[in-house]
């Protein structure tokens, strides 16, 4: 869990600095205000259908998402982009460098994503 939650910082801060103007994002501290409004945990791991019902709730003009999962020794990250703004629905994939934290995995995802956000 704390591996995920290190992973989306780095992802969102990344994108607060590369996304805009055209897009804000989602504070973690708003976020987390929302998602206790709605029943779940701080910094919960959230299913397809509640990322999508919490978009909706912030008329979000993009989704991104990720999924991490641990291959071997290192870590994979899925991210996808998508939304009504966005160009398109796209994904990529990274596995973690020898050598990389998650911090790191997680700029490089951002990087990678932020083409579709323009």
């Amino acid at each position: 869990f704390e591996r995920a939650v290190e992973l989306a910082t780095s992802i969102r801060g990344r994108l607060e600095k590369i996304a805009q103007p055209e897009y804000a994002v989602v504070s973690r501290q708003i976020m987390n205000k929302a998602l206790e409004q709605y029943g779940y945990p701080t910094d919960a791991i959230l299913t397809r259908a509640a990322t999508g019902a919490l978009a909706e709730v912030f008329q979000a003009k993009a989704v991104v998402t990720a999924n991490l999962e641990l291959v071997g020794a290192v870590y994979r990250v899925v991210a996808h982009v998508g939304g009504p703004e966005a160009l398109g629905s796209q994904s990529v994939e990274l596995t973690q460098a020898e050598g990389q934290s998650l911090s790191e995995l997680g700029l490089a995802v951002a990087d990678r994503l932020k083409s579709y956000l323009k």
